[in-house]
This record gives structure tokens, C-alpha cells and sequence, in this order.
């Protein structure tokens, strides 16, 4: 361990609130007294003043910083050109809950998306490459298994991502989720787990974490805003699912309020699009009615049956959508408090089974297998503070389905299921 210099200074912050989250943590500032004074200014990066200094250190964690008040544990030596100080208050005023400045994507940094094999995460991969950041990671899960803690470890200390965007997670619909509760809420808690305290450990700037509208309640007001997770009972048909991404949120907000790190969480909606999941076992419900009429179609079948009763309502966002909203709030959004991403309108299962099955072109009648769960009466999130950062979706719904049918189509997807 290097000896500490005799104009080492030792400061404790015994009070940051930062977007209201309050935290507390220790730095060292490291000062070679014995050094000509030319040689100690170039030492010292952040100015003169206690006011410079102590903005300097900060300036990672906290950039919107209501109050600052600090003490310090040593003893100025003779002579040192910091002045000593009891406490010093660092005052902000700004207009918006999310006040730290867009900070730009560097493209020369290394970005890992866990999960890239996923639908939304293969969709932030396309994203990234095509606007210019060749240094996008990623690994398959024979390459890297998230739920192994040691291999995570190696990984990020081996990489050093600067960026982390964790889309990896077990995921399934209604069956697969009421089926195996123990796996998803298992398998969730390890992958997030290892993922979020590998990039503390080995110095990620940022973290975005993806979660899922079923965080909130099963009768949740609506449009759901944010306020209103853990207000309520979930919905008990994805509840294991649910509790591991809620532990997830709670992981991040915990390491950004005693460790200042810059660890966001997501909430889309349900996402559709191009490597849409059409397994009849784990495919939610978009992918499940497509798969579906493209199969009444091709087999001439008179009618197609649909699960519930077709009144539960439900929101849509095209994944490529989701992939622009997610980029956008990497750069523009460092609150820890979770914000939603989705389009702001919904439909019911009964109407988006027509609208597909008018894209597909398949022209028989729907039965509703009244047998089956419905699951959450209506999904559809309040989106005003994505709003209010300027990002909107461009792809409407009837358009994006067309494209998700046409890739699959012309992946052979489709007939492959068959």
C-alpha cells in the first residue's frame, strides 16, 4: 500500500441528496507537499479554491447536487495552498428533477449489451453499430453465462466496459411465467446480480437497466406512472418475474445512493419487432396471435383461437423504437429514479388480433378460449417524462407489424415453426 503523503487530505460528506436520494461516502484528496509549488499546481486539476476542489471530486456523482456539506478528518500542513473549512455548501438551482447535462456518447468507448441475443438488446446492438460505436461488445451464453458470478467478474475486469446496458433476462408470456416461477425469478436475481455489481466493481460510468411494465401493481392507475410501483398487489401470473426486476431497480438505486453511480432503470412496454419470440410455450402475446393467424392462413383453417377474452388492453412499441428511447436516455437521463418508455396508446387483445390478422391476410373468425387467463386488465404506461426529455416513437402499429411480419418471413421464422 503507498504511504500516504503528508498533505494527503481525508474528507467525509455527511450529506448529499442528490435528485432526493440521500447518501453518504469518504474521499482522499492526494497532495505532495514536498514538491516545488509549479509542480503541486500541476498536481492539483480542479482549481485553488476548497468551492473548485470539492466541485472537481464530485463532479461524477454529483453533477445536480442539492446540498454539499463536508468536514474534513486531517489537519492542513504549513504552508498548503487549500484552505481548511468546517463546511462548505454547494448550491443548485434547477428547473427539472433530472438536471445533470447530456453527456454525449463517446464513440471510442466500450459498450456492453448484456443479452444482445434478445429482442430488444439484438435491437440495441443494430442501433449502436449503425451509428458509428464499433467498439459494441457482446457475448452469446455459451460464451459467457451471466448467472455464473466468477465468469461475470472475469469478463467485465478483462473488458473494462465503460458503458453497460443490461437487456439479458429469462422472459416468457403467461404460460411460461405460470409454469416455472422459481426459474424466472432464479435465473433474474442471478443475471442482474452479477451484471450490476461486476459494473461497480470494475468502474462503469453507466448502467441502464431494463426492466418491464409488470413491476406495477395488477390494478394500477392508468395511464401507470411511475409513482405507483410497489403501491399494490402484482399480478399474480407473472409475479416471480415481476419481483426479481423490482429487486433489480432497487439494486441500482442503491449503488447510486451510497455509491453515487450513475446506474439507470427502464421500464419499456410490451416490444414487438424483428426477432419476435413465435415459441408457442414462451411468446407473449403479439408474437403468439402472429404466429397464429400466419399458420390459420397457410392451413386454410376457418377460425383461430385466441386466449382470454380479448378485453384486456395492452400497449405496443416497436423494438427498434425502444432500442432510439433507451440511447436517448443514456446520454440524457442520470436520475435513479425509474422512468417507462412506450408509445402512449394501447389496444385490446381483440382488436390487435383483428389488426393482425388483417396484415397477415388471414380472413376467418376468432374464437376466445374463455378458459384462459387474461392476466393484467390494462398495461399502458404514462410516458410524460420521457416526453418531457423530447424523445416520441416514429413507428406506428399497424406499420410496425407489417415489417416484424415480412422479417419473419423472410428469415423463414415462420415456416420453420411450423
Amino acid at each position: 500500500m503507498t504511504r500516504r503523503a503528508r498533505g494527503d487530505h481525508r474528507f467525509r460528506l455527511v450529506h448529499v441528496a442528490i435528485n432526493r436520494l440521500e447518501f453518504r461516502f469518504s474521499f482522499t484528496l492526494h497532495c505532495d507537499s514536498s514538491l516545488p509549488g509549479s509542480a503541486r499546481d500541476s498536481r492539483a486539476p480542479f482549481g485553488d479554491s476548497p468551492n473548485a476542489l470539492l466541485d472537481g471530486c464530485l463532479r461524477r456523482v454529483a453533477a445536480n447536487c442539492t446540498r454539499v456539506a463536508c468536514a474534513p478528518q486531517s489537519t492542513e500542513p504549513r504552508g498548503h495552498r487549500f484552505h481548511s473549512f468546517d463546511e462548505l455548501t454547494i448550491a443548485h438551482s434547477w428547473k427539472r428533477e433530472n438536471a445533470t447535462p447530456a453527456v454525449q456518447l463517446d464513440r471510442s468507448e466500450k459498450i456492453y449489451v448484456a443479452g444482445h441475443r434478445g429482442l430488444l438488446g439484438g435491437a440495441l446492438v443494430r442501433l449502436l453499430r449503425a451509428r458509428g460505436f464499433e467498439r459494441t461488445i457482446a457475448r452469446s451464453r455459451s460464451e459467457l453465462d451471466l448467472g455464473n458470478a466468477a465468469a461475470v467478474c472475469a469478463f467485465f475486469k478483462s473488458e473494462r466496459p465503460a458503458v453497460v446496458l443490461l437487456a439479458a433476462a429469462k422472459v416468457g408470456g403467461i404460460k411460461a411465467n405460470s409454469d416455472a416461477p422459481v426459474e424466472f425469478l432464479l435465473e433474474n436475481l442471478r443475471i442482474q446480480n452479477n451484471v450490476i455489481s461486476a459494473a461497480h466493481e470494475y468502474g462503469a460510468r453507466k448502467l441502464v437497466f431494463l426492466g418491464s411494465s409488470c413491476i406495477y401493481p395488477k390494478f394500477a392507475p392508468q395511464p401507470i406512472p411511475e409513482r405507483a410501483l410497489l403501491t399494490g398487489p402484482l399480478e399474480p401470473t407473472n409475479e416471480a418475474y415481476a419481483i426479481a426486476k423490482i429487486a433489480g431497480i432497487k439494486l441500482c438505486q442503491s449503488y447510486a445512493r451510497q455509491y453515487g453511480e450513475n446506474f439507470i432503470s427502464v421500464m419499456p412496454t410490451n416490444l414487438y419487432g424483428p426477432g419476435e419470440n413465435l415459441d408457442p410455450h414462451t411468446s407473449h402475446v403479439l408474437g403468439a396471435l402472429l404466429r397464429k393467424a400466419h399458420e390459420a392462413k397457410v392451413s386454410g383453417a376457418g377460425e383461430m383461437v385466441v386466449w382470454g377474452t380479448g378485453e384486456p388492453r395492452r400497449e405496443f412499441l416497436h423494438v427498434d423504437d425502444a432500442a432510439d428511447a433507451v440511447l436517448s436516455l443514456l446520454e440524457n437521463y442520470h436520475s435513479p429514479e425509474i422512468i417507462n418508455v412506450g408509445c402512449g396508446e394501447d389496444i385490446t387483445v381483440h382488436a390487435l388480433a383483428r389488426l393482425i390478422c388483417d396484415v397477415v391476410g388471414f380472413n376467418g373468425e376468432l374464437k376466445f378460449d374463455r378458459t384462459k387467463p387474461d392476466g393484467t386488465p390494462r398495461k399502458l404506461l404514462d410516458i410524460t417524462k420521457l416526453r418531457q426529455l423530447g424523445w416520441s416513437p416514429k413507428i406506428g402499429l399497424r406499420e410496425g407489424i407489417a415489417c416484424t411480419y415480412e422479417s419473419l418471413l423472410a428469415q423463414s421464422a415462420l415456416q420453420t415453426m411450423q
